[in-house]
């Protein structure tokens, strides 16, 4: 995903969030001055600026769990119906992120089950997907708790939320 739509798909507080975390490792002498929050325009632009600097990383997936959730919330959704309630929306957007980079990821479940391959575990519960229901793999049920965990930052705090 190139890093302009990934810019424009963005919630504003998760832009916002993204962009004071980005204005925070420019150097003292490059910061502009603040006079209040950002705009939507103006954190594109500071985020944008960021990537350019190689100040953060250039692919959205390794921006943080909230940016994964946000820009894919069916995938990270099938990742929790796929691991059959296992995975919390934070810790399937790690894993997602993960799987892009092709890193291992060392969470019991894609330990035990696909011995540290995040790709692997990634691509069985998107082919698998279309039999995401049932008592522990209900997909909107997954897709919802994706939806609340971006919009309001809250999420369960055990593994099987079901």
């Amino acid at each position: 995903m190139r890093i302009a739509t990934a810019l424009l798909r963005l919630p504003d507080d998760v832009l916002s969030d993204l962009a004071c975390s980005a204005l925070r490792l420019f150097p003292p002498s490059c910061r502009p001055p603040l006079r209040g929050p950002l705009r939507p325009v103006e954190c594109r632009v500071v985020v944008a600026a960021a990537v350019a600097l190689a100040l953060i990383p250039a692919h959205p997936a390794d921006w943080g769990g909230r940016v994964v959730m946000a820009l894919w919330p069916r995938s990270v959704a099938n990742v929790i119906a796929g691991s059959l309630g296992y995975a919390t929306p934070s810790v399937a957007s790690r894993i997602l992120s993960d799987a892009r980079a092709r890193r291992r990821n060392w969470c019991e479940w894609i330990d035990a089950c696909h011995g540290g391959d995040a790709f692997a575990a990634v691509a069985g519960c998107l082919r698998g997907r279309r039999g995401h229901h049932g008592t522990m793999a209900d997909y909107g049920r997954a897709l919802a708790l994706v939806r609340d965990a971006v919009a309001s930052g809250r999420e369960p705090l055990l593994a099987s939320w079901f």
